[in-house]
């Protein structure tokens, strides 16, 4: 990917990770997915600044980051950055190169615990079910929204230049619950 965006902190803090920041802290999902992007010279998914600092320790973040498929490039720089999880599997050519990592030192197998208690902690909520799945109610529910986007309905709520909501349209207030419950959250600047 040769995408690289430049931006300062303040922009990238008050215009681009604002809307996220509030969905992390407010909803805890359980999974984040990094970019291909680099953001400021480095990928996304070894940018520990963003996924150390800003995600897990000022905003709290307690679930998993992924890739996106095939976004991974280096995968120990990548855990160290606090990414979690390579999609797709890379066959175990990664894996080798973690278990040489930590055997020459290069990489602290304390690192790699705290990797792994993560994802163990993320392979356990997933085998409790959380509610009902009503696929023709979900798939409805979709298609309206879809609809309703499509003739302007939605749109990004600011009030003096702080990201306030999304402002989805009329009849969503009655789902908000369901929407809610979604436990997976798909994030491009990351």
């Amino acid at each position: 990917m040769n995408v690289d965006v430049r931006v300062d902190e303040r922009t990238l803090r008050e215009i681009y990770l604002a809307a996220f920041e509030d969905v992390v802290k407010k909803a805890q999902p359980w999974t984040i997915m990094c970019s291909y992007n680099r953001i400021n010279g480095k990928y996304s998914c070894e940018n520990s600044w963003l996924l150390n600092q800003v995600l897990r320790k000022e905003w709290g973040y307690e679930g998993i980051v992924m890739t996106d498929w095939g976004a991974m490039n280096r995968r120990c720089e990548s855990l160290e950055a606090g990414l979690d999880l390579e999609m797709p599997s890379s066959s175990g050519v990664t894996d080798k190169e973690i278990v040489e990592a930590v055997k020459s030192g290069a990489l602290q197998e304390t690192l790699l615990d705290d990797t792994v208690d993560r994802l163990l902690r993320w392979i356990d909520k997933g085998g409790k079910p959380t509610g009902f799945y009503d696929k023709g109610a979900h798939d409805a529910l979709s298609e309206k929204l879809e609809t309703e986007c499509a003739h302007g309905h939605c749109g990004t709520v600011v009030e003096n230049n702080h990201y306030v909501g999304l402002y989805l349209c009329h009849f969503f207030n009655e789902k908000v619950l369901a929407f809610r419950q979604i436990q997976m959250l798909s994030v491009e600047a990351f």
